[in-house]
């Protein structure tokens, strides 16, 4: 829209219809006189414009000069909408008041979220946070980010450095952690260097203590790798090739919900610590035999001028049928590896390095099992030193020298 149109919205402008013989002589009577006219379509005999309300004054004396008929068709722009609206009063206290809402809503921090974290848990850091002022429901004229920031630097150990960005409604706390060493390590008592994990041990560097095991040999889990020869523990980085193992089943045939088309939705109340189900009555669960829910509304308003809390749920149960669907071998399979590699994903430190696997199909489909057993191998090198106990006690052997063990000399898991 440019500047003419937006001016004729602000004045005020309508739309019409003349008719007539001459209606090419009152467009060209309008144009010499410079009256405003846009948006002209002609048909037979007529033609439909748009003109501003001062001109549309000032067409009289050629509508009788040219013997037109101008006839209204609507009237647009902020002046006709303030006179339709001065008649419902209602209908504008309502929108005012919206408005009004929306920028106090707009006023206040709804979420926070929690970037950067690694080892440190999120929650722990959201709940300094609201300890210093920025939570859920906080004026954000009342929060002050750069002292949030210095806040969660000073009080929590783990944080290196942070920043608190407000946008909008969202509070983003950004943090970098600060790198410690494990709490493990930081123990003054005196300490062996143990193996955390059955492995083959390919490179041991000692920093602290006296080596107790060369590299190349097979130690098993407690096996003393350096011991502490003062009043400090010992220290060593521990590189060792680890195997881990994990056999899954799955059958071929499987069942899971599906939604049938039917649904039943619950609004729920919360006024301080009052609870009232406002629909559909006072059913606590929907009349259906299995269901999956959605929460698709929520408004929560926080505590103000010593008024409660207030908060709006309203959730959707959806009715779900069983359905049973038969897998290919293929298919099961996949299946099958994708379960294996997430539990043994989940056991695998962090900043292992997977450097082998192996698949071994025990039964299948093609052997007329009804489903896929298969046992999944993984190879990691990683660190396995970890603090043992107190120096003087006795420890086991410290291993054999021994080749890489193949995956058939022993389990390894």
């Amino acid at each position: 829209m440019d500047i003419r149109r937006l001016w004729a919205y602000l004045s005020g402008y309508v739309e019409v219809r003349v008719t007539g013989d001459r209606v090419e002589r009152f467009i060209n009577l309008a144009v010499e006189r410079e009256l405003d006219l846009w948006d002209l379509r002609f048909s037979r005999g007529t033609v439909r414009l748009k003109l501003t309300v001062r001109s549309f004054f000032r067409i009289r004396p050629i509508a009788r000069a040219t013997r037109s008929r101008v006839r209204i068709l609507r009237k647009r722009g902020l002046p006709f909408f303030l006179r339709r609206a001065g008649r419902r009063k209602a209908l504008v206290a309502g929108a005012l008041a919206s408005l009004a809402l929306l920028y106090a809503a707009s006023s206040f921090v709804w979420f926070v979220e929690v970037t950067g974290t690694e080892d440190l848990d999120p929650r722990q850091v959201a709940q300094k946070a609201a300890q210093l002022g920025l939570r859920p429901g906080a004026f954000k004229g009342a929060v002050d980010p750069d002292a949030v920031a210095r806040g969660l630097m000073l009080e929590l150990e783990r944080v290196f450095w942070a920043a608190v960005n407000l946008q909008g409604t969202l509070a983003v706390i950004e943090v970098v952690e600060r790198k410690v060493p494990p709490a493990e390590w930081l123990l003054r008592e005196p300490v062996d260097v143990v193996a955390a994990h059955e492995g083959f041990l390919e490179r041991l560097i000692v920093l602290r203590g006296e080596r107790a095991v060369r590299d190349g040999r097979l130690v098993r889990r407690g096996d003393v790798l350096v011991r502490t020869n003062d009043d400090l523990p010992a220290r060593a980085i521990a590189w060792a090739r680890v195997w881990r193992q994990v056999t899954v089943e799955v059958p071929l045939v499987r069942e899971h919900g599906r939604r049938t088309g039917r649904a039943w939705h619950t609004v729920h109340l919360r006024l301080g610590n009052s609870r009232l189900r406002l629909a559909p009555g006072l059913r606590e669960e929907p009349p259906f035999a299995r269901w999956e829910t959605a929460e698709t509304y929520r408004l929560f308003l926080p505590s103000f001028a010593g008024l409660p809390e207030l908060e709006i749920r309203r959730a959707t149960y959806y009715e779900l049928e069983r359905v049973q669907e038969a897998d290919s071998p293929a298919e099961a399979r996949a299946r099958a590896l994708g379960t294996a590699e997430g539990l043994l994903r989940r056991e695998v430190p962090p900043g292992a390095e997977v450097v082998n696997r192996t698949v071994q199909l025990l039964r299948s489909p093609e052997g007329g099992y009804p489903g896929v057993l298969l046992r999944l191998i993984w190879e990691t090198r990683e660190d396995i030193a970890a603090p043992g106990g107190s120096a003087g006690t006795v420890a086991p052997p410290a291993g054999r020298e021994s080749r890489p063990p193949g995956l058939d000399q022993r389990d390894p898991g």
